[in-house]
């Protein structure tokens, strides 16, 4: 592989007489990968290193300087498009390009008099990987897309961030019958801004093809219509976006964070807060608009089929606002036409002006919305429909509020008119960083959600990559309960010798603790234990007691051949023991 260097303009000079003569006296050479090397801020440099690369035909790796800074501040070259001219900041790449950054930003100048020009564009037969790098203040213009990249080639971002960049659709990235794939990434402060007001995909615009995001962040990106973050518009491709936040997005009129139409949309492990679909329309969607269309109404393609479904699994929504009042929307997730699946999620605090702050469904004979083992609770309507005969079906196990439609949710284990305070054990939960990828809202002690959902389907890790189930069942929603493993193996006993453990018909749901007078019984933890024959004791739940120390497991499902023990956790010098009613009565206490 040749080592390059791009520095100085003799060093220009030299390096292009140097390639001519080895060009005319060894042309039948073939040519060799190559390694570029830019020096801070020598935009020259990243420009002659791009075409020599194109030039070169194989894959080649373009190192910028470590924190450095390119700005650009003239168009390179442009070409015509459907909308007239497009102008590029630096040249197109033609072919197998990775530009590794080392935190440097390619920056168009914001000096006044800078013309409009994206950073950069991958042709149809371009192929690069940025990674480690900072793409900022590219400027496509409202007619053209991909502020800072347009791409129809592949795509391959890491580690990198696109800020503050404008086009008309895609204000950080367009990809157009391409191949994208985001990891890691930030994209922060980009519009979307056609002319007409018809600008789409904030951060993102795809078309035609797949994309997949992977632990990345979308925070403050705007669109003047659809997908405020992310719009995603394809028959035959797909979005799939795992352990990624959305966040104070928005959009002119639907999916403040994602639009989707067609095809297959999969949301896992990722949080949407303060998104907004703006503006005086109906069928909107805060954090998601979903609409996968005409799936069951004679086009052949099955309800059911996986390819063509939107699914969003271990997810939280809060805080995500529909503002529309001229039919339902969704405040968090807004479902038009096709299957949407909701699967261990939680949705709270979502809020639409007219609809389900929740979830908003409908469509007629080609919407569902199937919702398994998820919160809905909280929002200013949880779940309602627009005119869809069949907006909702039960996969079980939900915690579900109010709406218009909360009677559909009556399968196995489901609980409606469910407040907040009962589904999280507290009356204001909070997003916070509870270890993960991403912020989510944590069950707290009493929570009913505790232990709650269907014990024989569930994804192995919560939200936040926690194992499920912690306890005899898995808790509803994206979050999962850890039980603190590092109590003390406890030991029964009763008048303070050790006794026989019995196997009890029912487990032990209710008792009160004792303490000597000198200490408090309120407030106290108490954890239940579980094991079958041959095994140790195993924490599957826990809770505290009230002002007078009495506790209650609720919920609990007993299982066969299986030991329950109740135990007080605590200091066990204050001599505390917990007491507890199966069908034979024992006492348990710390020994």
């Amino acid at each position: 592989m040749d080592t390059r260097t791009i520095g100085s303009r003799s060093a220009i000079v030299a390096a292009l007489l140097a390639a001519f003569l080895a060009l005319a006296l060894w042309h039948s050479t073939p040519a060799k990968a190559a390694e570029f090397t830019v020096d801070d801020g020598d935009v020259a440099g990243l420009k002659t290193a791009i075409n020599a690369a194109n030039s070169n035909g194989e894959a080649n790796t373009i190192r910028l300087a470590a924190n450095g800074t390119y700005t650009l501040t003239a168009v390179d070259n442009t070409e015509t498009t459907g909308n007239g001219i497009a102008f590029n900041g630096l040249p197109m790449l033609t072919t197998e390009i990775s530009i590794v950054g080392n935190g440097a930003t390619i920056q168009r100048s914001d000096a006044e008099g800078t013309p409009a020009f994206r950073i950069l564009r991958v042709s149809d037969d371009g192929n690069l990987t940025l990674e480690g790098t900072t793409i900022s203040g590219g400027d496509s213009g409202n007619r053209d897309g991909g502020g800072g990249i347009f791409s129809r080639g592949i795509l391959t971002v890491s580690d990198s961030t696109f800020s503050q960049n404008t086009g008309a659709d895609g204000g950080g990235i367009q990809n157009v019958f391409g191949e994208i794939e985001v990891s890691d990434s930030t994209f922060t402060g980009n519009t979307a801004n056609r002319q007409g007001g018809s600008g789409e995909g904030g951060a993102i615009h795809t078309f035609a093809r797949d994309i997949v995001i992977s632990g990345s962040t979308f925070s403050e990106n705007s669109a003047s219509l659809n997908g405020g973050a992310v719009y995603h518009d394809s028959s035959d491709g797909s979005v799939s976006g795992s352990g990624s936040t959305f966040s104070e997005n928005s959009a002119g009129r639907n999916g403040g964070g994602i639009y989707h139409q067609r095809g297959a949309l999969t949301v896992s492990g990722s949080t949407f807060s303060g998104n907004t679909a703006n503006g005086e329309f109906d069928f909107q969607g805060g954090g998601i608009f979903a609409e996968n269309e005409g799936l069951t109404d004679g086009s052949g393609i099955p309800i059911e089929d996986p390819e063509d479904r939107t699914t969003i699994t271990n997810s939280t929504f809060t805080g995500n606002e529909a503002t529309g009042t001229d039919g339902a929307s969704g405040g968090a997730i807004q479902n038009t036409f096709g299957l949407t699946e909701i699967n261990f999620s939680t949705i709270t605090t979502n809020t639409a002006q007219s609809g389900g702050g929740g979830v908003a469904s409908g469509g007629g004979d080609s919407t569902a919305t199937r919702i398994s083992s998820s919160i809905v609770v909280g929002n200013s309507s949880d779940v309602d429909n627009m005119d869809g005969t069949r907006p909702y079906e039960s996969g079980g196990s939900n915690l579900i509020g109010d709406g218009e439609r909360a009677a559909d949710f009556d399968g196995t284990e489901d609980r409606t008119g469910v407040t907040v305070a009962e589904a999280f054990g507290t009356e204001s939960p909070s997003l916070e960083d509870n270890g993960g990828p991403t912020k989510t809202l944590a069950l707290e002690d009493g929570a009913e959600a505790i232990n709650a959902a269907n014990p024989n389907a569930f994804p192995a890790t919560d939200q936040r990559g926690v194992k499920r189930p912690q306890g005899d069942a898995p808790d509803v929603g994206a979050f999962e309960v850890e039980v603190d493993l590092a109590v003390i193996e406890p030991r029964l006993t009763f008048g303070g010798k050790p006794s026989t453990i019995y196997q009890p018909r029912n487990v032990m749901r209710m008792g009160k603790l004792i303490a000597p007078p000198e200490y408090s019984v309120a407030n106290r933890r108490i954890v239940l234990f579980s094991r079958t024959e041959g095994t140790r004791f195993t924490p599957i739940r826990a809770t505290t007691t009230d002002a007078n120390g009495r506790y209650e497991f609720r919920g609990l499902r007993p299982r066969v051949d299986t030991f329950y023990l109740a135990r007080y956790v605590g200091n066990p010098d204050e001599g505390l023991r917990a007491t507890g009613s199966p069908v034979r009565k024992v006492n348990v206490r710390i020994n």
